[in-house]
């Protein structure tokens, strides 16, 4: 009778490693509260922190080809051109610590904030609190802008801060209709802006050839409730029979990042004749608020729903609990040690 054959050897069990800790930021935005103690205990102990530093410092020394610096500028103004209202500077410094210095240097942070600041319909502020808005309308040069009464400011596109100056915008070529147009509509704006945001509101009117280009815009930033946003609408106004044929666009931006992060962009195209260029604006503004309104009812069962995260195949949720990670690796490793 055949011997039993040998069954074959198994090779050496290594032992098991026990399950890194999921990057910080993936933990921090899934984590309740009470565990950012010590998410952020853990991240020092795995020396994320240190690690990051020194990646960043790396980066910023290391030297880059052409090719290289121009891709790290494409990406660089994408994002500051996408930065919502108010959080330029903060994500500016993001920004700075993933990019090497060399890509961001030569004016090319300002010149991609001028070109935010033109499509956002941005205001800069003086140290009295008034407004500059920097669109293109008021542009003198590329870092000089009047205001509705051609008062002149150097602006810092970066950091939004206006300085005025005693130059004085010179209107001896508007005739006269316009100007005399321009100043009743620009009170009339003025008191709609001030009223229609709480205080927050700004409008601009100009006169640009043979027609009126208006601004009005609302912001808020409050970003210590994570959120900010902005109510921005441009329009010109050709005179005609029937008071001014109007061409208008109003956006609408807004950021939210508490426990998470949306942003909503929203527009509405405006064409219409009026004689009340005031009563227009606050119905299409409202036209606008009503669909959002409505939008908002469809968000919690249609938008938010297709925007949850998928469970994970045993359908059980994911709990990141720091200590409960520690005590798997640990129970794991003491296994694989045992055996």
């Amino acid at each position: 009778m055949a011997e039993d054959a040998a069954p074959p050897e198994l090779p050496p069990r290594e032992a098991a490693t026990p399950p890194e800790l999921p990057p910080r930021e993936a933990v921090e935005s899934l984590s309740l509260e009470e565990d950012v103690a010590d998410l952020d205990a853990a991240a020092a102990d795995e020396g994320y922190e240190e690690e990051a530093a020194d990646a960043a410092e790396e980066l910023q020394e290391a030297p880059l080809t052409e090719e290289e610096e121009e891709e790290a500028r494409g990406v660089a103004q994408h994002l500051l051109l996408n930065a919502p209202p108010g959080e330029f500077t903060e994500l500016l410094d993001d920004v700075a610590s993933i990019t090497p210095e060399r890509a961001l240097e030569g004016g090319f942070v300002n010149g991609v904030a001028r070109a935010r600041n033109a499509q956002i319909l941005e205001a800069a502020i003086t140290e009295d609190g008034a407004r500059v808005v920097l669109c293109r309308e008021a542009e003198v040069t590329p870092t000089s802008y009047r205001d509705a009464n051609g008062k002149l400011y150097d602006v810092d596109h970066a950091t939004l801060e206006a300085i005025p100056v005693e130059d004085v915008y010179d209107e001896d070529a508007v005739p006269e209709s316009l100007k005399s147009a321009r100043d009743d509509l620009q009170k009339a704006l003025a008191v709609y802006a001030s009223t229609r945001y709480l205080g927050e509101g700004h409008a601009a009117t100009f006169v640009v050839g043979d027609a009126l280009k208006c601004v009005v815009r609302g912001a808020r930033k409050n970003l210590g409730n994570f959120h900010s946003g902005s109510w921005a609408s441009a329009w010109t106004l050709t005179p005609s029979s029937e008071g001014y044929d109007v061409q208008g666009m109003i956006q609408v931006r807004a950021h939210y990042f508490e426990d998470g992060n949306v942003q909503l962009y929203a527009t509405k195209e405006v064409t219409a004749s009026t004689r009340d260029v005031s009563q227009l604006i606050e119905a299409s503004e409202n036209e606008l608020h009503a669909g959002l309104e409505a939008m908002y009812g469809d968000m919690a069962d249609a938008t938010f729903k297709a925007l949850r995260r998928v469970m994970p195949i045993t359908k059980l949720k994911m709990k990141w609990s720091v200590d409960a990670l520690r005590l798997k690796g640990g129970l794991t490793k003491a296994a694989a040690e045992a055996y």
